[in-house]
């Protein structure tokens, strides 16, 4: 058995609503919804599904859309990357899902020509700006 009792295939098979199948149990205990962490594979419009991949160097399967809950990093300096990334939308961007959240690293930029909505938490943390 796993942390809590739950087999890893137990784990993948938890369904929680608005959220992707899959849970992870937490240090406190707390079983939670498993979300994942997508990465700016460039200079690309971050309204653009196939500008985010779950890995830093750009390979992987991108997200399904922007309404599950998932973390979204602008790449910058450091943490693997060489150049940061300087991202515009090029149309309406909307994030949502309980514990979303856009972060921009530090030499990253993100442009908004069009309308970026989601629910902000002015949270700086290691030069990262969580939205």
């Amino acid at each position: 058995m796993g942390v809590g009792g739950l087999s890893a295939a137990q784990l993948l098979k938890v369904s929680f609503t608005g959220y992707p199948t899959g849970g992870v149990i937490t240090a406190s205990g707390e079983l939670v919804p498993a979300v994942t962490t997508y990465y700016s594979n460039g200079n690309n419009a971050p309204n653009a599904l196939t500008s985010w991949k779950p890995n830093r160097d750009g390979t992987g399967t991108s997200p399904a859309n922007f309404l599950a809950g998932n973390i979204f990093v602008v790449q910058g300096t450091g943490n693997g990357g060489t150049t940061p990334h300087s991202m515009t939308t090029s149309a309406t961007w909307s994030v949502s899902g309980t514990n979303s959240a856009v972060i921009i690293e530090n030499g990253a930029t993100l442009t908004a020509t069009s309308a970026i909505t989601h629910r902000f938490y002015n949270y700086f943390s290691n030069k990262r700006w969580r939205l």
